[in-house]
């Protein structure tokens, strides 16, 4: 049976400024592993805010063009945003899902943080075909 642990990871000495990690202490035979779960808050996003902070692959970079979404985008979800999705299973790190608003126009950003910088993974105008009125809230698809 796992045991559950959670506690706050500080960074640069200000508390709630970062993430919240669980972790897991699982047996696996003789040997215990630790599991860590990233949890990351808005506001972690907010601190790294710029864009001289913000990592995009040549994949991002070519899908941000296609779906005309800017950095100067990006930036504003972050600064109105909020997380909706957690996926702490994301290799090599963890990630989320954030909705945000630049101007009128939603969108979503997948991104992931460290202590120092954004990876930007991939950002969207969600589908009203695959997501609730809220923007939060994914449809069923058996629908």
């Amino acid at each position: 049976m796992a045991q559950l642990v959670e506690h706050i990871v500080h960074i640069d000495g200000v508390t709630g400024s970062s993430p919240v990690a669980t972790t897991w202490i699982e047996p696996r035979g003789s040997i215990f592993f630790v599991v860590e779960d990233l949890m990351y808050s808005i506001e972690h996003f907010q601190q790294l805010n710029k864009p001289e902070s913000m990592i995009l692959t040549q994949h991002s970079r070519k899908r941000f063009s296609e779906r005309g979404i800017s950095i100067e985008d990006i930036q504003y979800v972050f600064k109105t945003g909020e997380i909706i999705e957690q996926y702490p299973e994301d290799w090599p790190i963890p990630s989320c899902l954030i909705l945000g608003y630049s101007g009128e126009r939603v969108l979503h950003v997948v991104a992931s943080i460290d202590d120092e910088m954004i990876y930007l993974i991939t950002a969207y105008a969600p589908s009203p075909e695959k997501w609730d009125s809220d923007w939060k809230t994914r449809k069923e698809e058996n629908q």
